[in-house]
């Protein structure tokens, strides 16, 4: 299932709406297993850094936002990101 940035911040809102204890905004659990999805389908619990392009994905240098640990690529085993 391809999930958006949208998707992500919607089930963002519904935790924290459910009562889930939260930090800036994202579920505290969140932080616990920490996981990142590009706009391309990759996740990953590692990424790139950049001063001045914010955070990218290893795999395709697509901007990279924190989603919920339950998270699965949508690559079908063609990424090479799993550091």
């Amino acid at each position: 299932m391809k999930l958006s940035f949208e998707d992500i911040r919607q089930r963002r809102h519904e935790e924290i709406a459910k009562g889930e204890p939260s930090f800036f905004g994202i579920p505290d659990r969140w932080y616990e297993d920490v996981h990142f999805r590009c706009e391309s389908g990759h996740v990953s619990r590692c990424i790139l850094l950049t001063e001045n392009r914010g955070d990218r994905c290893f795999a395709c240098d697509g901007p990279v936002m924190m989603t919920f640990p339950e998270d699965v690529d949508d690559c079908d085993g063609e990424c090479n990101d799993k550091i």
